[in-house]
Order: C-alpha cells, then sequence, then structure tokens
C-alpha cells in the first residue's frame, strides 16, 4: 500500500445513477457492478487501477428517513418518544 492512498470509502446515495455519473466524470473513477444477493439494493465497486475495489457507492433509497427529520411527523400524527429528542449536537 503507498502512503496517502485511498484504503476504502463508502458512499450512500438515494440517487444511484446521477451518484455514479458525477464520479465517473469528475473524478474518472471506473466502476464495476457489484454481486447483489436476492432482494440487495443495486451497488458498484470502485475500482482505482488496482487488482481489488478501493470502495463502493450503494443505493440508499427508500430507506428510512433520519430520526430527526422523522420525529416531527411522527409527533404530528400522535405518537410520542420515551426519550426526549435532542435540541443540540454534542461536540
Amino acid at each position: 500500500m503507498t502512503p496517502g492512498s485511498v484504503v476504502w470509502f463508502e458512499l450512500g446515495t438515494t440517487n444511484l445513477d446521477a451518484t455514479t455519473a458525477f464520479y465517473q466524470g469528475a473524478l474518472g473513477l471506473a466502476l464495476r457492478e457489484g454481486r447483489q444477493r436476492k432482494g440487495q439494493k443495486p451497488y458498484y465497486n470502485v475500482c482505482t487501477g488496482g487488482d481489488r475495489p478501493a470502495g463502493s457507492l450503494h443505493d440508499h433509497s427508500g430507506d428510512a428517513p433520519e430520526a430527526d427529520c422523522a420525529m416531527p411527523s411522527i409527533f404530528r400524527q400522535g405518537s410520542s418518544a420515551s426519550t426526549p429528542a435532542p435540541t443540540s449536537t454534542p461536540r
């Protein structure tokens, strides 16, 4: 491994087609479609010239929304929480 080289990264996106087009165009990344198991969402391995992938792009469309984004809607529908939602992000 060369110092300063990419070891591994993963990127989740809700628009896999646009994301793959962007990274291929902007960075010239070679993408190889990953082997999907039954029921698994599509993903691509990111190839940077070596014999092994250096990362992957995953389809996260349809996943549950972030909890703090979903809470107002949940409360409007009459649900409650046993622990109050945080009002600030710890530093």
